[in-house]
């Protein structure tokens, strides 16, 4: 079936894009992840992530914020980072906490949150987007 055929208007529809309106993203930015820095001191080397490049392709809610934070603290740089978040799942505070960790806003895919829209579609040319951006490379991994 082709997405950008389906009735809008159809009661079923017009119900589930009340419900996606309705629902709000929990907006708490985690301060820390105990677990990571417990990991990370007593595994990580001083330089882990420096020169490497990343791109997160991951949901942009609180807890990457203290995660992306313990990656700066070896070594990772904010300018070395791209980032494609998951649709519909988007943290307005996360994105906010990004730039103001020093990551360059061009670097950020622009959110996704239309609940209509084909996902697959837009998801790979949002990622195709920032793909084209200089110095960008794919990193596979949690």
């Amino acid at each position: 079936m082709d997405v950008d055929m389906i009735q809008h208007d159809h009661p079923i529809i017009q119900k589930a894009l009340k419900k996606f309106y309705e629902d709000e993203i929990p907006e708490t930015i985690a301060k820390s992840l105990p677990l990571l820095e417990a990991y990370s001191k007593e595994y990580f080397s001083p330089q882990l992530f420096a020169n490497v490049d990343v791109l997160f392709i991951q949901h942009h809610l609180g807890p990457f914020i203290p995660k992306l934070k313990t990656m700066f603290q070896y070594g990772l740089e904010p300018s070395r980072c791209w980032f494609v978040d998951i649709p519909y799942s988007t943290n307005a505070s996360v994105r906010k906490e990004l730039k103001k960790l020093g990551c360059p806003e061009v670097q950020m895919a622009e959110p996704l949150d239309d609940p209509i829209a084909p996902y697959s579609k837009r998801q790979l040319e949002r990622v195709e987007f920032i793909l084209r951006l200089p110095r960008c490379c794919i990193k596979f991994g949690a």
